[in-house]
């Protein structure tokens, strides 16, 4: 069996997600050949989970509409704004279904053929 000290030293850094590629698959092929280790990410993992249920607070019920409106206002990359199309009122934002893909929002830019593609923040 192979010795897995260092990966079990990464265990609570991994539980936290607070490791990088190599690391995370060091301590996941850890996971998978001992029993062990296997048994006390487990653990961690349970732990990390109850900690965060415990400290969770329930955001503001104006939070939601405020994202929105802060969303449908702001300029994005290129100058385009995102507004809300014709009928969709406020309380078309109530329905979480509302706004799946393309519904409800049309990007308005400034010249034609000048859109560009947003780019999602990579995970840290």
């Amino acid at each position: 069996m192979t010795d897995h000290r260092a990966e079990r030293e990464l265990l609570g850094a991994w539980a936290l997600d607070a490791v990088d590629d190599v690391e995370r698959a060091a301590v996941e092929r850890a996971i998978r050949e001992d029993p062990e280790v296997a048994a006390e990410a487990r653990a961690l993992r349970e732990t990390v989970a109850r900690i965060a249920e415990a400290d969770a607070v329930a955001p503001p019920p104006s939070l939601r509409g405020e994202v929105l409106t802060t969303v449908t206002t702001t300029p994005q990359d290129g100058g385009a704004v995102a507004t809300p199309s014709p009928g969709s009122g406020d309380d078309a934002r109530e329905d979480p279904g509302h706004l799946s893909g393309d519904e409800g929002v049309r990007v308005v830019g400034r010249g034609a053929g000048r859109g560009r593609r947003v780019r999602h923040p990579q995970r840290w």
